[in-house]
């Protein structure tokens, strides 16, 4: 039996293919935010509105595009943060 509150150990195999999942949708979602971000600022903007008034994050989300802001474009850069990693390259193995 097992004590309330305890979780069972979960296979490693379990435990990869949760992590292959959730880095799965993390890469679709920098794919859809490259896709929206050419789309332009106004999209990006009616976007954030829309998550912060549906979540009631208006305040949090001011305090942040604030920061947000103020960062310096030349040391984004710099330091590669102006852009997503690119996508990860798989080995495929022959069997001969």
């Amino acid at each position: 039996m097992v004590a309330q509150g305890d979780r069972p150990a979960r296979s490693s195999c379990a435990s990869r293919f949760d992590q292959k999942r959730v880095e799965t949708r993390r890469l679709q979602s920098e794919r859809h935010v490259e896709r929206i971000y050419r789309l332009g600022p106004r999209l990006v903007f009616e976007l954030l509105d829309e998550i912060a008034r549906h979540h009631g994050l208006d305040a949090d989300l001011d305090r942040r595009l604030a920061r947000y802001a103020a960062l310096d474009p030349a040391i984004l850069r710099a330091v590669s943060a102006d852009r997503f990693a690119p996508l990860p390259l798989h080995t495929v193995e022959s069997d001969g």
